[in-house]
């Protein structure tokens, strides 16, 4: 339990979303927190591109922090759609698509493929390789609802986030990958059974896995660009 008393223990239709983080002076004379950037692009879709060829990139250097990505699909039926602050959640600006049971035991609903909350913990979600879980992995409980939802409305970092998602059964994710930024500069890539983090100033996740490319998806053009 962290102070606000939550889990996490010790926008606009448009195509891009656009901020910066640098440090000012608050009203009262303190330091006002850094604020994650994030652009977001969905529905780009880069020539014969398949349904997974999704695209995340993070920049942090000199100060600010820059995170992106992309769904390059071609179904019409994109969102953007906000939850407000309420009490201890924190608001979310999501954005994605009106699954209609496509995507397994889902309800149809708005599924979140990419979102920012209002501390600035960043998501994007990517089709991967499928792979296994350990035994161990297997036994850990399993969530009920939606492991994205949980993570923004709770987690303020990277951190905290990806201790979040450990803690359950990942057995959803055997074909898929989180990426998650923070408005510190700290980013990581969660796989099923992995997580990846950042250790240079850039970052770069397409649909293979960082941990090991290869399981597939590599050499994969958009990764080296």
């Amino acid at each position: 339990i962290d102070e606000r008393g939550g889990p996490c223990g010790p926008a606009l239709p448009g195509r891009l979303l656009s901020a910066r983080m640098k440090h000012k002076r608050s009203d009262s004379g303190g330091t006002m927190r850094p604020v994650l950037v994030v652009v977001g692009f969905l529905l780009l879709v880069l020539g014969s591109a398949s349904a997974w060829a999704c695209t995340g990139v993070v920049i942090a250097c000199d100060g600010h922090v820059v995170a992106g990505g992309n769904e390059d699909w071609s179904r019409p039926d994109s969102y953007m759609w906000a939850e407000p602050v309420a009490g201890r959640l924190h608001g979310v600006v999501y954005f994605g698509y009106e699954v209609r049971g496509e995507f397994g035991d889902r309800p149809p609903f708005w599924y979140e493929f990419q979102g920012i909350n209002s501390v600035g913990l960043f998501f994007d979600s990517f089709g991967a390789p499928c792979a296994g879980l350990s035994d161990e992995e297997q036994l850990r409980p399993r969530y009920a609802g939606r492991i994205e939802q949980l993570i923004m409305r709770w987690c303020s970092t990277v951190e905290e986030a990806v201790r979040m998602i450990t803690q359950y059964d990942r057995s959803f994710m055997t074909c898929m990958q989180y990426l998650l930024v923070d408005r510190t500069g700290a980013a990581a890539v969660v796989e099923a059974g992995k997580v990846v983090w950042m250790e240079s100033d850039t970052f770069a996740v397409t649909n293979f896995h960082l941990s090991d490319p290869s399981h597939g998806g590599y050499p994969c053009w958009r990764y080296d660009i």
